[in-house]
Order: C-alpha cells, then sequence, then structure tokens
C-alpha cells in the first residue's frame, strides 16, 4: 500500500459482517488509530441517520468536503480491528469541526 491510514482518515476499507463472519463488505471507514505494532482501530461509517436511541453515533456535518457522496454517520459504539491490507483507498480527512464531534462522542461511549 502507498499510503499509511492515519488517524482522522476516511478509508475505503473491506471487513467481515459481526454476524457473518463469511461476508466481507467494503465500505468508509473512519481511522480513530493506528499503532504500528497493533491493529488499526476504526468505526464504520454509513449513510442511515445517526439513531437517537444508540450511544456513539455522529452524523458528519462536512461530509461533502471529505469526499463521502451522502450524508453519513460514524458508528463509534461499533469499532473494528483493521489490518493494513483491508483498506483499498483513501477518501479524504475528517474536518476540524468533525474530529471535536467524534471526540466529544467517544467521551460519552468510554
Amino acid at each position: 500500500m502507498n499510503n499509511t491510514p492515519k488517524q482522522w482518515e476516511i478509508w475505503s476499507a473491506k471487513f467481515a459482517f459481526e454476524d457473518d463472519p463469511n461476508t466481507v463488505k467494503t465500505r468508509p471507514i473512519l481511522v480513530l488509530e493506528n499503532r504500528k505494532l497493533y491493529p488499526i482501530l476504526a468505526a464504520k461509517i454509513t449513510s442511515h441517520p445517526s439513531r437517537s436511541n444508540y450511544l456513539g453515533e455522529y452524523e458528519i456535518k462536512e461530509w461533502r468536503e471529505i469526499g463521502l457522496k451522502s450524508p453519513s454517520t460514524i458508528r463509534l459504539s461499533k469499532r473494528l480491528h483493521l489490518q493494513e491490507v483491508d483498506f483499498n483507498r483513501k477518501i479524504g480527512r475528517l474536518k476540524p469541526i468533525d474530529i471535536i464531534g467524534v471526540q466529544e462522542k467517544l467521551k460519552e461511549i468510554l
């Protein structure tokens, strides 16, 4: 891979479904942390609106500016552990307003 995923970047990545590990899907994810010796910690991004009864869902304010095709929600309560080989391509990087919003949501659920 030419680029290493970095914190706050949005990437297209593949990962297995929770309820069916044999089914793999490619979708946007947010890189939360990338330490060289550990799997990359990431969160799923979905085009579904956030659900008020779920903690840790953050609607991206500047989704167009970072290269997403539709309004999107980061599901911080469902974090993923990915390897660099799971990443396909970089889409963009969160803007400061959204980084702050994600940090606030993470404080709520940790």
